[in-house]
């Protein structure tokens, strides 16, 4: 029952978010979560809500097993009660509760000079980076929006490469996407669950979004899927995605962004083609993924021609252990946890695979 008071204050925390126009985005996403109810702590004054954490529930895989785990989500404090200790509250419920509900670990993407907040909790700490990836598809187009001057530049040649794939658009999630996790999955050590349930809830219940997904098949077997959507950088807008860009620009940036890839390479190849294609007919200037910095993937992104370019603020991935039954403080729960963080397996950035979709911000 505290939706609207919820939203009004993460309005106020992030404005300008489209998310948090209304309630349709929070309740999707903690009252509609097929993996079990959200965390999510709240601190008043006055009646008032000045403060939200919460912890959306998935399951991750983590080496051979699947595992319960929380994405930390849309948590602040209301600018007028910073710096008192309320956020540092409640973190510490939203932990001590993850590790009672039988999380094994809560992860989070967050800038680094946000960090400080959980360094105390989180004693893994940081494992890897995300790293963005950018295609331009129209370089004229491109550098006007930023110089206010007609260039012309020659168009990027278009590659097209089927590979017999049959690539399609997809409506309905069906019992081949839960063979393709099965399939696909042993070659990711640490990756979010991509079974027919979370691609239902993740991609086709969310109202406010409107995300296309693309699947590629070989004899009616689904062999890898993408996950397109687009949207408008404004100049001279504050973004914490993109500060660094919108200050220059001169005209609105069309980005396409690729949320979720996920399949044997070749088929990836072949979607990220597909990718490609779907932007052109949409009017898309630049093409953006973001994916974390030992992604097998990146090798088949940067061979079509995408580039690293740190145009967007630096993300890096943040995950916590959790020790059931433990309060944070206790000493026996120090030393576990230090214990913990040194396990070569979670310490090893390569077995960290996640995407843009496995970020709270998209």
């Amino acid at each position: 029952g505290d939706e609207f008071s919820i939203v009004r204050l993460l309005s106020v925390i992030w404005p300008g978010v489209d998310k948090w126009r209304d309630t349709r985005f929070w309740r999707w996403r903690y009252k509609e979560n097929p993996f079990g109810p959200p965390i999510v702590w709240l601190a008043e004054f006055k009646g008032e809500i000045i403060g939200h954490r919460a912890i959306v529930p998935v399951y991750m895989k983590i080496g051979g097993i699947e595992a319960l785990v929380g994405l930390v989500a849309d948590s602040g404090v209301h600018p007028g009660f910073r710096r008192i200790g309320v956020y540092r509250n409640l973190v510490s419920l939203a932990q001590k509760e993850s590790a009672e509900r039988g999380m094994k670990l809560t992860y989070g993407v967050y800038i680094p000079r946000h960090l400080k907040s959980y360094n105390r909790y989180e004693r893994l700490g940081e494992v890897c980076s995300m790293t963005s990836l950018i295609k331009v598809i129209d370089w004229s187009q491109l550098l006007r929006k930023f110089s206010g001057k007609s260039l012309f530049l020659p168009s990027v040649p278009e590659h097209s490469n089927t590979e017999n794939f049959n690539v399609f658009k997809v409506n309905r999630v069906d019992e081949r996407f839960n063979i393709l996790w099965k399939n696909v999955s042993p070659a990711f050590p640490i990756i979010v669950k991509r079974d027919m349930e979370y691609l239902r809830w993740r991609y086709f219940g969310l109202p406010t979004e409107n995300y296309v997904l693309y699947a590629a098949e070989k004899s009616n077997k689904i062999l890898g899927y993408c996950v397109l959507k687009e949207r408008v950088i404004q100049p001279q807008v504050f973004s914490e995605d993109h500060s660094l860009l919108s200050r220059f620009l001169k005209e609105p940036i069309n980005e396409g962004l690729i949320i979720d890839i996920f399949g044997c390479p070749n088929a990836v190849k072949v979607l990220l083609h597909k990718a490609e294609q779907h932007f052109k007919e949409k009017s898309v200037d630049v093409i953006h993924c973001r994916l974390s910095e030992k992604n097998p993937y990146l090798k088949i992104f940067t061979k079509l021609g995408y580039r690293t370019i740190p145009y967007t603020l630096h993300m890096i991935v943040s995950v916590a252990m959790n020790l059931q039954g433990k309060i944070m403080d206790e000493k026996k729960a120090f030393k576990e946890f230090l214990r913990l963080s040194r396990n070569p397996f979670f310490l090893k950035k390569q077995n960290w695979c996640l995407f843009f979709s496995d970020c709270d911000q998209v």
